[in-house]
C-alpha cells in the first residue's frame, strides 16, 4: 500500500513542527464568483466596448476591436455578451464582427437573434443527449 498522502510523525524528542500542518485559506469565491479564477464580468453598458461601438457606427472586426482596446478575445465576448443587449455580432458575409445595437438595423437585429436562438437549441440538445447518455433521469434540460 502506498502512503504518500500521509503526514510525516515528528520526530520524538522535538518540538512538534506544524510544517505538515494544513493552512487555513480564506475563501475567494466571492472574489471569483462563477467564472472559476476569472475576473467577474464588466457592469451592463459600461466598459470600453460599448463606449467605443456607441461612438462609432458600422461593424468592427474583432481582432481590431482587441487591438484598439487593449483586450483579449475572451475580454471583448465577455463585455459584448453582458451588454444588456448593446452590442450584437455577425459571422457571416461581410457583415462580419461587432456592432453597437443603437446603430443597427431590424434586419442585422433579426439575424443576430436567430443565430443566439439556433446556438441556444443546439446546446439544448446537447444537453439531453448527455443526460441520455450517461442515464440521468430526471434532469431538468
Amino acid at each position: 500500500m502506498h502512503n504518500s498522502n500521509r503526514k510525516a510523525a515528528p520526530v520524538r524528542g522535538t518540538t512538534a513542527s506544524n510544517s505538515n500542518a494544513e493552512k487555513s485559506t480564506g475563501c475567494r469565491c466571492a472574489a471569483q464568483l462563477h467564472f472559476h479564477g476569472f475576473p467577474p464580468p464588466p457592469d451592463p453598458f459600461k466598459g470600453p466596448l460599448v463606449e467605443y461601438l456607441n461612438a462609432r457606427p458600422g461593424w468592427w472586426g474583432r481582432e481590431y476591436l482587441c487591438a484598439v482596446l487593449g483586450m483579449d478575445e475572451r475580454t471583448l465576448r465577455l463585455q459584448a455578451e453582458h451588454s444588456n443587449g448593446a452590442v450584437i455580432f455577425s459571422s457571416s458575409g461581410s457583415a462580419c464582427g461587432l456592432k453597437a445595437t443603437m446603430h443597427a438595423d431590424e434586419i442585422e437585429v433579426r439575424a443576430c437573434i436567430a443565430e443566439l436562438d439556433g446556438r441556444a437549441a443546439s446546446h439544448q440538445r446537447r444537453a439531453r443527449d448527455i443526460a441520455r447518455a450517461a442515464k440521468l433521469d430526471g434532469v431538468a434540460t
